[in-house]
């Protein structure tokens, strides 16, 4: 058995939040709380808190936002919580052996793969962008490297054929937080393992950067569908100045320039890629708000042969 003195939480996004969230509802003592600095944001730059940072405040916990999570004052103050454990979603950067030596359990993490596959910052969109069939969540032991430490629990699910990254990241926020509730009940018993991660299967998942969500509409229908997928919702697959938010394969062959439209029809706008076929779903015009494919044909008139465009 462990000696419970409380977990102090790591973790920055919406993501986090919700496991930050489930701790609490599971009645677990949440010792503190650190987050990344609040980030400016909008058109007026105005910084603003990370979603853990929110819950933190509204629910009255302890919290701090180091610029540099390896400091002498964050080691002090971690010290001063006396945690059994720390807990880590998502948080965003390494943290050092003396920070994952504090705890008498260690660190763990929330890893939104299937470790070792998709180490690093974007798992979800890089298994959704590969054309993964499967995804799922690892808790793991932290060591110094990036997401190498052992396995201590894992949970996989399915991908669906059409599942953007988004709705595949919101399945595996519920699983990680009941995945993280019963770990830490296995850790209390003494009943959980680590295992040491495969050396074979390793994949890295490098954050998204904007200049890859442009649409190269050379590429094979089946590629297009990945890609429009992984960069939905953020941070939108891009063709001019639209974004393309849902897509669905088509049968069929392309009958022109790859990039233009073949038909419109109930479902979307039909589109010629470098192979096959790619109906449009959902998109958004700059300004506008999110809209059926098949609407925004009709109401700019759009044609066969046409370059789909504002």
């Amino acid at each position: 058995m462990v000696q419970d003195s409380g977990i102090v939480f790591f973790g920055t996004p919406s993501f986090a939040a919700a496991h930050l969230r489930a701790l609490v509802e599971a009645n677990e003592y949440v010792a503190g709380v650190v987050s990344r600095p609040d980030k400016p944001k909008g058109r007026g730059r105005k910084p603003m808190p990370s979603p853990v940072k929110q819950f933190a405040v509204e629910n009255g916990m302890d919290f701090i936002q180091p610029h540099k999570p390896n400091e002498p004052e964050t080691v002090e103050w971690l010290k001063k919580k006396t945690p059994w454990i720390i807990v880590t979603v998502a948080y965003g950067r390494i943290i050092s052996r003396e920070i994952l030596d504090v705890p008498s359990e260690g660190a763990w993490n929330v890893h939104a793969s299937l470790l070792p596959g998709w180490r690093g910052a974007a798992p979800v969109a890089r298994a959704v962008q590969h054309g993964d069939t499967r995804a799922g969540v690892t808790i793991m032991q932290m060591d110094e490297g990036l997401d190498t430490g052992d396995i201590l629990l894992q949970s996989e699910t399915d991908i669906g054929s059409d599942e953007t990254a988004g709705e595949l990241e919101d399945r595996l926020e519920k699983m990680g937080c009941n995945l993280l509730i019963e770990a830490l009940k296995l850790a209390r018993s003494g009943k959980i393992e680590p295992r040491p991660q495969p050396e074979e299967g390793v994949t890295l998942a490098p954050p998204i950067a904007k200049e890859e969500a442009e649409i190269d509409w050379n590429r094979p229908a089946s590629y297009l569908h990945n890609h429009i997928r992984a960069m939905s919702p953020r941070p939108g697959a891009r063709t001019g100045d639209l974004k393309i938010f849902r897509s669905r394969i088509k049968e069929g062959a392309a009958s022109g320039s790859p990039g233009t439209i073949k038909e419109i029809d109930s479902s979307g706008i039909v589109m010629n890629t470098g192979k096959g076929l790619i109906s449009i779903v959902e998109l958004q015009p700059p300004g506008k708000r999110r809209m059926s494919a098949a609407d925004f044909a009709r109401g700019r008139k759009q044609a066969p042969g046409d370059t789909i465009h504002c």
